[in-house]
């Protein structure tokens, strides 16, 4: 039989391409049209003729970024000459609106199997795009209220647990029920904000690299997983209790975090199996000395044998107790053990009880945490918080404080505006004497706690937060210097407070000094240091070259990390040219991070520099997007 020519193919394909019941079309392998069914063109928004898209190239009638997509997955079928299904995005040619699609393409052989084009076919799924994209709307919408019914709930919560341990003159039965109340509620809002909260990958095991080993606090995870499982075994006739000592609240060890908590969450599991739905009690207890954390898992249950102990040391699977033949999950808690250099102990009797201990080094409290509140007898406290039960929870702390110390004076606002005025009207002595304490939500207004910290420019202040855990907030921060308190432990911070002598104002303390100058809102002090450019990177041989070969008749003064830069920025008029890298191996911060924060505080000549599209990078309201090469067009 005679081979076919690629031209006989193309024809061939012409002549029954309006039989097939989808759109249709075939390309040759340089991605020109060579043809398409009549619901291809419908599907475009009615072509009256063929040539709109016959005989061209996608970039020829689609936006270049669908074009460059389109022609992206065209060379994938050919270079792997296999069928392959995409999801893709179009255009209506003749109204321009967006169009969503599934398109299945194949690699079109000739008789000697040799590749000669494309064909593909394409469902019509916009509807389907759209309904996902309402849905998904409605779930972060949803998660928002959430979001804020949980905040609404903490506010409260956490003064409810300060007036419960300083309300020492109701009789002990009255406190421990106030301090049930206030657990309960807890119980409460964690299980919802948990329920709620996407997680990033809900099939992530310990072993993922998400679940990086860190500087953990040990005590507010335990009360974490305590409250999830109060609220797991709310039905059961088991109660749980958390015994944590004095002073130890701020206890720290490295390790994933995710896999300690799963590894005690099965050894709790465990514990409440053991009573085999009968009365019970299981502790969650913590152990500090200078050098290692020790938490205990203790229940009054049937105990463990010493079969069992002895599988369990040596890593042998155990399905004592359990009708489904499952493992008590001691394995994963072992595993745990081994990646983070942490030891177990078991202490058991049969018919009494058991007490499973995990022990880790003890690492140093990380710097972005503040370990006690340090206040002068004459300071001049502001806290800053939109909820007033938090105001009311403060008072029942630091009144008695007060009292002590006659000079020391409680400022309360709710709105950020109103504590910059109270702060700019304050003689430059009395705003050395400030202490900052700033919730870090305000709910509804302009600023956060820490644009509020970054403007007043205080060199004492606390940000009081649920999301410690933020990184870039935590890094951000730092930068601030300013410390984080997680809002949780806010009823068992230390604060000491010290008599001042008569020392100057020093330095550090008058650059913190802010007056009304060009910005009526809030000015800061600048020491107007005259330079051509401030350059912020990462890679000092990057610095090197610029400043060598690009800058070598300018002024600039070069960074090489995002908290040198801030810490100095009050150098600098505002209108200084500033050139930031969007990536640091350094810092969690991004450059459009870093820019914000500087637009924040008024610089206007800002430019974030980038190896992609500067079209890709989102900062044009604050800051100008270029590729790094290009740095020189700004000199």
């Amino acid at each position: 039989m005679k081979k076919r020519s690629a031209d006989e193919i193309f024809q061939e394909l012409e002549r029954f391409a309006n039989l097939i019941p989808t759109p249709f079309y075939w390309l040759n392998t340089k991605g020109i049209v060579l043809g398409a069914n009549d619901l291809v063109f419908l599907a475009l928004g009615g072509l009256e003729t063929r040539d709109k898209i016959v005989g061209k190239e996608h970039g020829n009638f689609y936006p270049p970024d669908i074009a460059k997509v389109l022609t992206e997955n065209n060379r994938k079928v050919i270079d792997l000459g296999q069928t392959i299904e995409f999801e893709e995005k179009v255009v209506d040619i003749k109204t321009g609106v967006v169009k969503y699609a599934t398109a299945v393409r194949s690699p079109l052989r000739d008789d000697d199997g040799n590749i000669i084009g494309i064909i593909g076919t394409s469902v019509d799924i916009t509807d389907k795009k759209e309904a996902e994209r309402l849905r998904l709307q409605e779930q972060e919408k949803f998660r928002k209220d959430v979001d804020q019914v949980v905040h609404d709930i903490r506010s409260p919560l956490t003064s409810l647990e300060m007036l419960a341990r300083h309300c020492t003159y109701l009789p002990e039965e009255e406190r421990v029920n106030f301090r049930n109340i206030a657990t309960t509620i807890s119980d409460i809002a964690n299980n919802l904000l948990s329920k709620y909260t996407p997680k990033n990958n809900s099939n992530a095991t310990e072993d993922k690299q998400d679940d990086k080993q860190q500087p953990v606090l040990v005590s507010l995870l335990l009360r974490q997983l305590l409250s999830d499982k109060r609220y797991q075994y709310k039905q059961s006739a088991v109660t749980f209790e958390l015994n944590i000592p004095q002073g130890e609240y701020l206890a720290f060890v490295n390790v994933q975090p995710t896999s300690l908590k799963r590894a005690l969450s099965n050894i709790i599991n465990n514990a409440v199996d053991a009573f085999n739905g009968k009365t019970g009690v299981v502790t969650l207890s913590l152990e500090c000395s200078s050098t290692q954390i020790k938490i205990i898992v203790q229940d009054n249950g049937c105990g463990i044998t010493d079969e069992v102990k002895h599988k369990i040391m040596h890593g042998v699977s155990v399905t004592d107790g359990k009708d489904d033949g499952h493992g008590i999950g001691m394995g994963q808690v072992i595993g745990m053990l081994q990646r983070n250099a942490g030891e177990l102990a078991i202490d058991s009797i049969v018919g009494s009880g058991s007490a499973i201990s995990l022990t880790f080094a003890r690492v140093t409290a990380p710097e972005w945490i503040i370990t006690e509140v340090n206040l002068y007898n004459d300071d001049i406290v502001i806290i800053l918080d939109d909820d007033d039960s938090i105001h009311n929870a403060w008072d029942s702390r630091l009144e008695p404080i007060q009292r002590a110390n006659p000079k020391l004076q409680i400022k309360h606002f709710k709105y950020a505006t109103d504590a910059f005025d109270f702060a700019l009207s304050l003689s430059q002595e009395n705003y050395a004497r400030l202490f900052l304490l700033s919730d870090y939500e305000l709910l509804q207004q302009k600023f956060n706690g820490l644009d509020v910290i970054g403007k007043l420019k205080l060199s004492r202040s606390m940000l009081v937060t649920s999301h410690y855990n933020d990184v870039k907030l935590r890094e951000h921060a730092l930068i601030l210097n300013t410390k984080i308190l997680p809002k949780e432990l806010a009823t068992e911070i230390g604060i000491n407070v010290t008599l001042r002598d008569n020392r100057t104002i020093n330095n550090h303390e008058q650059n913190s000094y802010a007056i009304k100058a060009e910005d009526p809102q809030l000015a800061q002090v600048h020491n107007a240091k005259e330079v051509d450019l401030v350059l912020l990177d990462d890679d000092e041989i990057v610095v090197d070259s610029f400043t060598r070969f690009l800058f070598e008749d300018m002024r600039v003064d070069t960074y090489f990390h995002p908290r040198e830069l801030l810490e100095n920025i009050t150098k600098y008029p505002t209108d200084t040219k500033i050139a930031i890298d969007n990536n640091y191996k350094n810092s969690s911060l991004k450059g459009t991070d870093i820019a914000k924060i500087l637009h924040e505080q008024g610089y206007t000549n800002l430019y974030i520099l980038s190896g992609q599209n500067p079209e890709d990078i989102n900062c044009k309201h604050y800051a100008t997007a270029l590729f790094k090469m290009d740095l020189d067009s700004i000199g």
